[in-house]
């Protein structure tokens, strides 16, 4: 699957298909790209890391402050929710995650961000529905 096709299940259109990693969807929820690196499984919650402040051309690049945008969309326009489209890494460790990903609509899986630091980009959210698996099971799979 592709960004763009996974996109798409949310009515979502991302501003440039190769540098954007959110969009806001048909139903106006924000849909943001997760990254499996990320999760905490066992408690089903996703943590994005902040931004290494090493990185000042990242913090200040399109996609970074789409992405913010979109972030704080969800908190002020959806009581904190947004989907989640997952970037599974198919590459080695040190690899740069980019290349050799693998794209897939989490088909209905919605996330409440729990915190968020602007600044940095770093955030905290709970997956709270999930059409694949309930709860318990997503907790067992882990």
């Amino acid at each position: 699957m592709t960004k763009t096709t996974e996109y798409a299940f949310y009515g979502a259109t991302m501003r440039c298909t190769r540098n954007s990693w959110s969009a806001i969807g048909r139903d106006g929820i924000p849909v943001l790209t997760v990254w499996d690196i990320n999760f905490d499984w066992p408690n089903l919650r996703y943590h994005r890391k902040p931004v290494p402040a090493d990185l000042p051309y990242y913090r200040h690049s399109r996609q970074f402050k789409d992405y913010i945008e979109h972030v704080k969309h969800a908190i002020e326009h959806c009581d904190g929710h947004f989907y989640g489209v997952y970037n599974k890494r198919t590459t080695p460790e040190g690899v740069r995650p980019w290349h050799g990903t693998n794209f897939q609509a989490l088909k209905m899986w919605i996330f409440k961000v729990v915190s968020f630091d602007e600044t940095t980009g770093e955030f905290e959210a709970d997956i709270i529905y999930n059409s694949e698996y309930p709860p318990e099971r997503a907790r067992e799979a882990a």
